[in-house]
């Protein structure tokens, strides 16, 4: 949490980066975190209030056209 941008909205970001470790936390060995367990994704537009924490996998994928033969459901 050292940037300018990060220090001025530690009031969001914080709680945000102490949840993700906690939910990724064992108790009975909570010694040793793997931090590669969470994942920042970076999507351009928007702002640092829309900024969220998202438990489980997110699939970031167009609808595929019919065009393309693929899947419609996944």
């Amino acid at each position: 949490m050292s940037s300018k941008v990060v220090s001025a909205n530690s009031e969001l970001l914080s709680p945000m980066a102490v949840d993700s470790v906690l939910k990724i936390i064992d108790p009975q060995t909570a010694i040793n975190i793997d931090l590669k367990d969470i994942k920042l994704v970076k999507k351009l537009g928007g702002t640092i209030d829309d900024t969220e924490l998202i438990e489980g996998i997110v699939f970031d994928k167009c609808k595929p056209s019919s065009a393309s033969g693929g899947p419609t459901k996944i």
